[in-house]
């Protein structure tokens, strides 16, 4: 995973934001790190970046202002990537493989 965001891999970024949030290689999360392959994701163009960090911000984890934020810009976020998969579904920029899951799905690939 961290091989194919080095390489620009738009949909890389969004499975860090999750790997980094959810704390998959040390037990504890790290919002820095989330926050920045939130950065990487928005700026690589991909459209669920937004949905991903607010789902993940939903959980008051980063505190309560940006749990307010994710509240407010979930619409956006939603619409954002509804029409961007209407538009073109199969495209890097809308790729999605394991938005909302608490865990790698191949636990010792982790």
């Amino acid at each position: 995973m961290f091989a194919a965001a080095a390489a620009g891999f738009a949909p890389a970024f969004v499975d860090l934001i999750q790997f980094a949030w959810h704390g998959w290689y040390d037990g504890k999360g790290d919002l820095a790190l989330a926050f920045r392959m939130f950065k990487r994701a928005r700026q690589s163009g991909h459209r669920g970046a937004w949905m991903t960090f607010c789902a993940l911000a939903h959980s008051g984890k980063a505190g309560i202002t940006l749990q307010l934020c994710a509240y407010l810009l979930r619409p956006f976020a939603f619409w954002r990537y509804f029409s961007a998969v209407r538009r073109e579904p199969f495209a890097e920029s809308v790729l999605l493989f394991n938005r909302l899951s608490r865990e790698p799905i191949l636990r010792d690939a982790a």
